[in-house]
């Protein structure tokens, strides 16, 4: 059977720029112009010097020129012939500033995006013309006159180390290597489709579309469009992208990348997925005491009970995030569910949909067992958080949930997602943390925490991707920031800063500022003392001894909550 390519014709120059100097040809004899004479005038006909003057006009020049290369703020051009800048070089570096106006072929104000290479622009500019090579001008105004016909692709090759291409799971579109070009191939019905040009904006941290080169609106399952590679630069300009299920636009850079098999290095293009680096972001839901708020979308029935120990009778997505979780080139659905019972209570829930499987799950408050599943997993009712981040920079992103279990008693569990789906992270060995997210900062996420020392307080601590791939805590103790004084109703023995041992009086007011919640607690007294205080923990598991005497025989008053 014959084939069918559709082709797409693009061209793009590449210019191959050697540094080179003009002649310099100094003239034998310079004619220098006659000396002007000084002419009298009258004071009575000389202008009033307070009154205003009219200021000289702006000198500007004007040429038509070929667009060879467009970059974030300059082009790179080519004068006609017939024009006077021709005389000084073949290429002109044009600088583009704030009130450089771009003017698009209709005559409408634009953007630089709407010029592209092969365009013919007539640029405006003060006359004065840098002698270098290229030269080099400063734009106040350029026009496109004629836009140039898209011609043949240039792919770029990745610098660096050698890369092993390995293949995307899931794939929609695959990409094959002719003699003088390279096939895309459609393994879906794909809607809305386009191939771009793009360049990496390093504000953005993104490739950027610059050309729009060929789209169609549905690109059936087979079908196959060949285009022509020219000789390669120096980075990635070609992107396919189409609309996705979920109604947003799926994205693959087209790349060249160089590929050992076996001892073999080659040279490949293939099709891979480009994440941006990924900012935390939290999927909240907006509910009240009695679980209203945030529009919700009924979905599948939640495998499992609630958190009152019930059969769920519906099931809501009331947040909802489509992202490529591990990295597969396929984005997974990450959604907070809202289970409610026959008695209208609800609770929370995690769901993250891979390829169409849907994959449970909540805060784990027990160690894993042996085999895989076997730990127990609660709900949060009330206040639940979903974060998600990437923390340890792998371009893999964690799901951090958690809430309120019951009466502040908050709890949280990382996961990932891999091809079996959700995979727990451990936390210090542990696989939860009994406290809430408080916020994300650059690599680490702070955590707060009630702690039950010497009174109950909320304390917080920071916890950072160590080399383990668990979550590690990086402050050594709880900080406590407290305005409840602790009196001391008789002698608290203390360890200074300084180590010296000694005791603090009775009638002592202090503050705990710190605890590791096993050992010590620290301290600082209204006269700016610091220090530290030894405490081991009751039999009743809750309260606390200092030397061997219980915490109440040491202060008048311990703040607990009801």
């Amino acid at each position: 059977m014959k084939k069918r390519y559709a082709l797409v014709a693009l061209c793009l120059a590449l210019l191959l720029l050697s540094a080179c100097a003009k002649p310099a040809q100094e003239e034998e004899s310079q004619m220098q112009d006659p000396p002007q004479q000084t002419e009298q005038t009258d004071p009575a006909n000389t202008p009033d010097s307070s009154g205003e003057t009219d200021e000289p006009e702006q000198k500007t020049a004007v040429f038509s020129s070929n667009v060879l290369e467009v970059s974030e703020s300059a082009l790179l051009v080519e004068p006609a012939q017939s024009s006077a800048e021709r005389a000084s070089a073949d290429r002109i570096h044009v600088r583009i500033t704030d009130d450089t106006r771009i003017i698009d072929l209709n005559g409408a104000a634009s953007a630089l995006v709407s010029i592209g290479v092969g365009d013919t622009v007539e640029i405006t500019y003060n006359g004065e013309i840098a002698e270098t090579y290229p030269a080099e001008i400063t734009a106040q105004r350029i026009a496109v006159t004629v836009k140039a016909e898209p011609a043949l692709v240039l792919l770029t090759p990745v610098e660096g180390e050698w890369t092993q291409a390995d293949a995307l799971t899931g794939e929609r579109v695959t990409v094959e290597e002719s003699d003088d070009a390279f096939i895309l191939r459609s393994l879906a019905d794909l809607e809305h489709v386009e191939l771009a040009r793009v360049y990496y904006d390093e504000k953005k941290q993104d490739y950027v579309q610059k050309d729009l080169l060929w789209m169609t609106e549905v690109w059936e399952n087979g079908s196959e469009l060949a285009v022509i590679e020219k000789t390669p630069l120096d980075g990635p300009n070609l992107a396919i992208s189409w609309q996705d299920e979920y109604g947003e636009r799926e994205r693959r850079l087209v790349l060249p990348v160089k590929v050992k098999v076996g001892d073999t290095l080659q040279r490949r293009v293939i099709i891979t997925a480009y994440l941006p680096p990924f900012s935390p972001v939290e999927l909240s839901a907006q509910v009240d005491s009695e679980g209203n708020g945030t529009a919700a979308i009924e979905t599948n029935a939640y495998d499992g009970v609630d958190a009152f120990g019930f059969e769920p009778t519906k099931t809501e997505i009331v947040c909802r995030m489509n992202y490529d979780i591990d990295g597969c080139g396929r984005k997974e659905s990450v959604q907070m569910l809202r289970l409610w019972d026959d008695y209208d209570q609800y609770s929370f829930a995690l769901r993250v949909v891979k390829n169409g499987v849907s994959y449970d799950a909540g805060v784990v408050t027990g160690y894993p067992g042996d085999v895989v599943g076997q730990y127990h997993v609660q709900l949060p009712r009330y206040c639940p958080q979903l974060w998600l981040a990437d923390l340890n920079g792998d371009n893999l992103v964690e799901i951090y949930f958690g809430g309120d279990m019951a009466s502040d008693d908050y709890a949280f569990s990382v996961w990932t997602v891999d091809e079996t789906g959700l995979k727990l992270v451990m936390i210090d060995g542990k696989s939860y943390i009994p406290a809430r997210i408080d916020a994300f900062e650059d690599k680490n996420i702070k955590l707060e925490q009630t702690i039950y020392v010497l009174g109950t307080y909320h304390g917080t601590s920071r916890y950072c991707f160590g080399p383990t791939d668990q979550l590690e805590q990086l402050d050594a103790y709880w900080q406590i920031e407290s305005t409840f004084a602790l009196k001391l109703k008789k002698a608290l023995p203390v360890t200074m800063n300084d180590n010296t041992q000694t005791s603090l009086p009775a009638g002592t007011q202090l503050y705990i500022t710190a605890t590791d919640d096993q050992s010590v607690a620290f301290f600082k007294t209204d006269s700016g003392l610091t220090g530290s205080i030894a405490i081991e923990q009751a039999e009743d598991g809750y309260s606390w001894l200092i030397s061997g005497v219980s915490e109440n025989d040491y202060f008048d008053v311990l703040p607990y909550a009801g």
